[in-house]
């Protein structure tokens, strides 16, 4: 309904046919918005016990102060643009030095089991793909520097080498 109403103003508006991609304007117009509200997680309970209930409520009070600091919003467009194109959007928290940082996943950069979720279950695991240089690689794991240098390499265009890196 947003979506026709927002072409019909367009259409009123200019009394012309868009110049522009038409699907494109719509989603840019609805992620604007989504983050304009600045929606927030909700820990929930089904069938929760007062102890279930009370972790829930604390929960929440942790995301209200912590989300705003870990630079949620300032990826948030680039998520629900994500999630309004591809019907996913993911992001990762990370830990940083003093406080959590928000970074964008990719949606294809997320791997889940399909046959799990066929039923509408939710995944037991979640993988994370990327591609990593080997030399940060070998920083970061001095210890598996040679299973690392053994890796399938993958080139990318003035990335130096990298390999393929699953997480999960």
């Amino acid at each position: 309904n947003e979506m026709v109403t927002l072409y019909n103003r367009v259409m009123s508006e200019t009394g012309a046919v868009p110049k522009q991609n038409l699907a494109a304007t719509v989603i840019d117009a609805l992620s604007a918005m989504i983050v304009k509200q600045r929606p927030l997680p909700r820990a929930m309970t089904r069938n929760g016990d007062w102890e279930d209930q009370r972790t829930a409520l604390v929960l929440n009070n942790c995301i209200k102060g912590t989300f705003p600091d870990c630079g949620i919003y300032e990826v948030a467009p680039e998520i629900v643009i994500d999630t309004l194109v591809c019907g996913t959007g993911a992001v990762r928290l990370l830990e940083g030095d003093k406080k959590a940082i928000a970074r964008r996943l990719i949606p294809w950069q997320v791997l889940v089991d399909p046959q799990i979720c066929l039923d509408g279950n939710e995944p037991d695991e979640v993988f994370i793909r990327s591609l990593v240089s080997v030399k940060s690689l070998c920083k970061q794991y001095p210890d598996l520097k040679e299973d690392i240098m053994k890796a399938p390499r993958v080139s990318s265009q003035g990335r130096g080498t990298q390999v393929l890196v699953y997480e999960g």
